[in-house]
């Protein structure tokens, strides 16, 4: 060879043997180094056990810098419509509680009414109508949102990563990088979807069941509400869970795909070397991080999970339970025995109109099986007192215009005998204003008539008599139990979406836990910027290819602490061919790499045609260098597809052939491979 010089590359060796990184080869230092297995299972504990710590979040503003301001305008007018989505649920109990209101009426009277149900068919249709316009209004805006801002996601993370410098690399496993990829973006997605706007769909059936609950029996609500700790807690552990273990699973999947990548790139080598069981030990410890992990995230979730299930069920449970208590309080407190007034005495009156009746007020008694109902009534006790009085008026009338005091005494006794109060084994009919309202609007017997009672003095009579509660004015029914039980279900929705809010909120928190790494290589800006437009570049015809290595010290961004050039010094003149020998590990290979510029020196420079490579336009440079590795990477696609990426902007079909030619390789493409230029080649093959 003409001119050629062979020289021995002038490092200085580390003390501790050969510096640098290993051998190059396609087996990885970390198989070299002896795995330790944990056996799941394993009696031996750690004497301490780590606590498990929250993962970074990123903010929301972070997460969502990547829409425009027309995603944003979608996800505003989405946000409502998620929310009106999730109140029209417990609006339905509306509809069931007029239902309800009717069948009873129905059932009392005998009589349906049917104008009662159609006026029902208005809330009918807008909670139909409401709940599919609104769900299908908001999931269409947040979904097409998110297809609109992880497209931006992923063309600037894959750029950030293709941008990077090759010491990233170095500390950051490529193999990885595939996996991390698309369990980081798929977990984005999720959360810049409608599975996220969810959360305001759980939160509107929360605010609008309450609500409900409180219009009907706000005391009913506070009652129930004391469970709702249980709700909440299980929420906030399902979340903490998500947020401590997503990023754990990721790294662990991560590692093991890394180990299942490298060893399928490198099938050959393993077999040769025997190293199957060492990448199987390897793939399985990966395996195992994330199997703990696993199981200690499904142990978690399913607790807070059943917790959200069977709260519901207490909830309903307390309420039933104090609705009961507060209706037989209420009974207790307002019931009252029946009595009639005067005007129900029209036959007795209108026979001794001068008897002085007005005092009387018939008690009437009902049977000890029900004292609540006029099905127990006692009729005969009825018919005995009142044909006894009439006897006795009817005596009383002989002696009115003789013994006065006869006919005074008489009198007085069919007075005492109508007041008389109900004597074993018979009770006092007690009446509530819901029960009296229920047989007047039945028309039992004429109520009305039969006791000589309108509503207000109805009223008025029960809170003569004593009653602790009492009647509202001019309504029957002070507490009714469908009220109690519309206030129970609603309350019961709206903790279910209370609780339903940690599914979405989960799926928010996976994604932003993995956006942060994300956002961190998207935001590193590398030292060695193949992107940046700056720095020089010299003129082709003025370009000779003399290359300067001045005391150069450096060290891989991998393994800081043991240097590969220490005061490395070499000329190499313009046109000049040369061989660099030395022993594994002296930096051959690194120097080829500083010229290519994938790393800086920590020290020294190096300079082509005098000029540190540091100020040249790192495009410009890497164009000017022809670099034949000893295991070329073949593309996916065809033998000219592959060369023609070799020119920036692509070359044309002769350029192609002619750089072939100058390799030697034209006719070995042509007679050699099947379809010549066009043969595919790369990962297909």
């Amino acid at each position: 060879m003409s001119d050629a010089t062979s020289s021995t590359a002038d490092a200085k060796v580390h003390p501790a043997g050969y510096p640098g990184p290993p051998p190059e080869s396609v087996v990885s230092e970390s198989v070299k180094k002896p795995v330790e297995v944990e056996v799941l299972g394993d009696k031996k504990k750690k004497e301490k056990k780590e606590k498990p710590t929250k993962d970074p979040v990123c903010s929301m503003r972070e997460f969502l810098q990547f829409a425009s301001p027309l995603d944003l305008l979608l996800l505003i007018i989405a946000l409502p419509f998620s929310l009106m989505t999730g109140a029209f649920q417990p609006l339905m109990l509306k509809v069931f509680g007029d239902a309800m209101d009717g069948f009873g009426n129905a059932q009392a009277s005998g009589l349906f009414n049917m104008d009662q149900m159609m006026d029902m068919l208005p809330w009918i249709f807008l909670v139909f109508f409401g709940t599919l316009g609104s769900n299908f209004i908001y999931e269409s805006l947040a979904n097409l949102a998110r297809d609109n801002m992880i497209v931006r996601w992923k063309q600037a993370y894959l750029k950030s990563i293709i941008r990077q410098d090759v010491g990233w690399y170095d500390t950051n496993n490529p193999q990885e990088l595939s996996t991390r990829i698309g369990e980081s973006l798929k977990h984005i997605e999720n959360g810049l979807s409608a599975k996220a706007m969810v959360l305001f769909e759980w939160s509107g059936m929360t605010i609008s069941g309450l609500f409900l609950c409180f219009y009907w029996r706000w005391d009913v609500g506070l009652v129930i509400l004391v469970t709702s700790p249980i709700v909440v807690g299980a929420g906030v552990l399902m979340t903490t869970t998500q947020q401590t273990t997503t990023k754990k699973m990721q790294d662990a999947y991560a590692k093991a795909g890394g180990v299942a990548s490298e060893a399928l790139a490198a099938m050959r080598t393993i077999a040769s070397l025997g190293l199957e069981p060492t990448f199987d030990a390897q793939y399985e410890a990966s395996l195992a991080d994330a199997e703990r992990a696993g199981i200690s995230k499904v142990t978690r979730e399913s607790f807070a999970g059943a917790l959200l299930l069977s709260a519901p069920n207490l909830m309903i449970g307390i309420g039933m339970i104090y609705g009961g208590l507060l209706l037989a309080a209420t009974r207790r407190d307002s019931e009252v025995q029946l009595r009639s007034r005067t005007g129900w005495f029209a036959g007795l009156e209108s026979s001794y109109p001068t008897a002085g009746l007005e005092g009387a007020s018939f008690k009437w008694c009902a049977d000890a099986c029900d004292p609540h109902s006029f099905v127990a009534l006692n009729s005969t006790d009825h018919a005995r007192r009142y044909g006894d009085a009439g006897d006795l008026l009817a005596e009383a009338e002989g002696h009115r215009d003789g013994d006065v005091a006869r006919y005074e005494a008489l009198v007085g006794a069919a007075v005492a005998l109508l007041n008389a109060s109900c004597a074993a084994p018979l009770v006092p009919l007690l009446l509530t204003c819901y029960t009296f309202e229920v047989y007047r609007d039945a028309n039992v017997s004429n109520v009305e008539a039969l006791f000589g009672y309108d509503e207000q003095q109805w009223t008025d009579y029960a809170r003569g008599e004593g009653s602790d509660v009492g009647c509202r004015d001019g309504v029957f029914g002070l507490i009714k139990t469908v009220e109690i039980m519309l206030a129970i279900f609603a309350l019961q929705q709206g903790m279910q979406g209370l609780g339903q809010i940690a599914q979405p909120m989960g799926v928010l928190q996976k994604a932003r836990v993995a956006a942060v790494d994300v956002l961190k290589t998207i935001g590193r800006v590398p030292t060695i910027d193949s992107f940046a437009p700056g720095g020089t570049t010299i003129d082709d015809d003025e370009v000779r290819g003399a290359i300067e290595v001045a005391d150069v010290h450096f060290a891989y961004p991998s393994a800081p602490e043991k240097p590969v050039c220490n005061g490395y010094s070499l000329s190499i003149g313009a046109g000049q061919f040369v061989a660099l020998v030395g022993p594994s590990g002296c930096g051959k290979s690194t120097l080829i790499q500083l010229l290519e510029r994938f790393y800086d020196p920590t020290a020294g420079s190096v300079k082509l045609d005098g000029v540190d490579l540091r100020e040249l336009n790192l495009k410009w440079l890497r164009r000017q260098i022809g670099l034949v590795g000893q295991e070329p990477v073949m593309f996916v696609g065809t033998v000219f597809q592959n060369i023609s990426n070799g020119k920036p902007g692509g070359a044309t079909r002769a350029e192609v052939e002619e750089a072939a030619r100058m390799a030697n390789a034209h006719t070995f493409i042509l007679e050699s491979l099947e379809s010549g230029y066009d043969t595919e080649v790369g990962l297909t093959v």
